[in-house]
């Protein structure tokens, strides 16, 4: 889970995408087997009416549960 107080839900999802596209791009070796790396990322922004941390990181969850089940490697925004 990443926090980041004080940023609106757009550029949340565009710092989500980043770090998708850096999992994406890393070649990662044990001896002279690759490993690709993918990640699904889920995105959420504190709304009017939230009452604990708990609601957005619900909302990010099911965010990134969507990002997974459309086919994973991707950035849902909730």
């Amino acid at each position: 889970c990443v926090v980041l107080p004080e940023t609106e839900g757009e550029f949340a999802g565009e710092v989500g995408e980043r770090l998708r596209a850096a999992f994406e791009a890393e070649d990662v070796f044990t001896g002279d087997k690759l490993i690709l790396f993918t990640v699904s990322i889920g995105a959420a922004a504190m709304l009017e009416g939230d009452e604990s941390f708990d609601e957005i990181h619900a909302r990010a969850c099911e965010a990134m549960g969507a990002a997974a089940a459309a086919g994973g490697n991707k950035v849902a925004r909730s």
